[in-house]
């Protein structure tokens, strides 16, 4: 007998929580069987300060939060700065490089209004401190300004005052977080500054005991300001950057007692070369080997290979080049497959909680016939700043006419059910997760 997909229906809206759930509470916890659908919203007050507009599949302009929520959106991610519009500089090979993030966005004025948008919606927020004025990641971790000269002592407490100071902040307004991130891709460390050449398998912090000093100063901070809120630890994953990364890793925060909840990735198929299958084996290790489950902090696909026609005098590639060779393509109904797969992934696996999209909402569209001018960074030339333009305008929900795509006929249609039990075999309600995805491609 051909196998056939059993999955419960919600009873009752998306079953995920009251829509008027008062704010300033921690969201209610999810439906048995239920998980976590998000997209990162830390850019959306700096685009929409250029004007930029949201529209649903029939072209009604609205609110974005709204427009993700109605199609079965739950968390939100907000990324926290230090100083963001603060310098940064680094040199690779003699050559220098200064950048800074826009001034007034991304920092705790503009998080904390973020914070408000997103729970008066009834979402779950989660909340990363970068611990920087800049972008951080495996090669980037620049203490911020206010912090340089510090001995590490005084790096300890300052990440403890900052991270419980801030958290304060959210709770004086009702918006609690329900999932702290302590950094961002941290892989090779924290506070380091920046090294081009970072070895992924023994990291560039030469001592992981200070590493997890760093962290334990977070987590205790989490832990005495938002004790509902579950502590996230984030890594990324790359072709070179696996498994064994994990392993090694964590290995060394369990060897010096961190306290945390959740093992966080980055899972990007440009980056992996892997289609969203590889999130299994990497989620049953963590598990196996730690107790910990995973949260997929940032994932995308680009749905078209190029920034819009036109807006920097020609067709030049945009961020995810064809999203790697897992797919070697680049469209609409890509993207929207990308996601079908991603889910079903993740309703076949107990030990992942869900994910958080990057980015959904950083558009380039034209507003009264001029492009809107976003940007990941500017970049110092001599005396001057220019924009180092929005690397991922081609890997939104939203199109260059700021038009909902097909991605949320994706997401609104898994948030219809819930997640099925999972037997030993790893069986979902008879049918396997290959089986699945098979089902999914071979019905575009």
């Amino acid at each position: 007998m051909e196998k056939k997909i059993f999955f419960l229906v919600f009873s009752a809206f998306l079953g995920f929580m009251n829509a008027n759930a008062a704010i300033g509470d921690v969201a209610e916890p999810m439906p048995k069987g239920d998980y976590l659908r998000g997209g990162d919203i830390s850019m959306l007050n700096y685009v929409e300060s250029f004007g930029a507009k949201f529209y649903d599949s029939i072209g009604t302009e609205r609110d974005a939060l709204d427009i993700m929520k109605d199609n079965g959106v739950n968390i939100v991610r907000l990324r926290l700065y230090n100083n963001p519009g603060n310098e940064v500089s680094y040199t690779v090979d003699a050559t220098t490089y200064n950048y800074k993030l826009p001034a007034g966005y991304l920092n705790e004025s503009d998080v904390l209004d973020l914070a408000r948008r997103a729970k008066s919606k009834g979402m779950n927020i989660e909340l990363t401190f970068h611990y920087s004025d800049f972008w951080t990641n495996g090669e980037m971790q620049f203490k911020p300004s206010d912090w340089e000269g510090y001995t590490f002592d005084q790096l300890k407490t300052a990440v403890y005052d900052y991270t419980y100071g801030f958290l304060q902040k959210m709770n004086a307004q009702g918006t609690a977080p329900d999932y702290v991130s302590l950094g961002n891709e941290i892989q090779a460390g924290l506070l380091f500054g920046h090294s081009s050449n970072v070895d992924a398998v023994n990291g560039y912090c030469d001592n992981m005991s200070n590493v997890a000093a760093l962290l334990a100063e977070g987590s205790k901070a989490v832990r005495d300001a938002s004790p509902k809120a579950k502590v996230v630890i984030h890594l990324t994953l790359s072709q070179d950057i696996n498994t064994e990364t994990y392993n090694w890793f964590f290995d060394a925060m369990h060897s010096n007692n961190l306290d945390y909840d959740v093992i966080g990735t980055s899972y990007y198929p440009y980056w992996t070369d892997q289609r969203p299958t590889i999130l299994t084996s990497l989620a049953n290790t963590m598990y196996s080997r730690y107790g910990k489950e995973l949260l997929i902090m940032e994932a995308g696909y680009s749905w078209t290979q190029y920034r819009p026609s036109g807006r920097y005098g020609g067709n030049y590639e945009g961020q995810l080049h064809l999203n790697g060779s897992a797919y070697n393509e680049a469209s609409k109904e890509g993207q929207k497959i990308f996601m079908q797969e991603l889910q079903a992934v993740i309703k076949d696996n107990k030990h992942i909680l869900g994910y958080i999209y990057w980015d959904p909402m950083m558009v380039e569209q034209k507003v009264k016939g001029k492009w809107i001018e976003t940007t990941w960074a500017f970049k110092k030339s001599g005396n001057n700043w220019w924009q180092d333009g929005n690397v991922v305008g081609n890997a939104t929900w939203f199109d260059y006419e700021g038009k909902a795509l097909p991605v949320f006929e994706a997401i609104k249609e898994d948030a219809k059910t819930l997640r099925g039990d999972v037997n030993e075999d790893g069986i979902v309600n008879g049918t396997d997760i290959q089986e699945i995805i098979n089902i999914i491609v071979n019905a575009q």
